[in-house]
């Protein structure tokens, strides 16, 4: 439920946040391979921001927020080694001034875990594996 929903809903609710996505995402029809017939949609949400999409993106801005209306200057993640939460955070955090960690524990390997895990110790985020 996007803010202003809530915030219609319930008019005296007013959460901290900040802005980390553009505006909302395109749905665009899949193409590939025999569905039976069936229509297949797919929400874009990795074009949500040019450094870092996804929907993990779009969790974190009112976290963010609360911890800058708070004055945290560090957060940290938890997630398996692939975890594109501790990216998100690790990007997104960065970008807001915050000082990132990231406490990790292991996963089965595959590649997409394997490329996050690189994302991720390419950035400036404290990581304990």
């Amino acid at each position: 439920m996007s803010a202003e929903l809530l915030y219609a809903r319930l008019p005296g609710l007013r959460l901290p946040s900040v802005t980390l996505c553009g505006p909302a995402t395109p749905i665009e029809r899949a193409e590939a391979g025999d569905r039976g017939g069936a229509r297949l949609w797919v929400k874009r949400e990795d074009l949500s921001s040019p450094f870092y999409g996804g929907n993990k993106v779009r969790c974190l801005e009112p976290v963010i927020g609360a911890l800058e209306a708070r004055g945290v200057r560090r957060a940290h993640a938890t997630g398996a080694w692939g975890s594109n939460q501790a990216v998100a955070l690790a990007i997104h955090g960065a970008r807001r001034g915050l000082e990132t960690g990231a406490v990790l524990f292991p996963q089965p390997p595959s590649r997409a875990a394997g490329d996050n895990l690189r994302a991720l110790l390419a950035t400036d985020c404290a990581a304990r594996l």
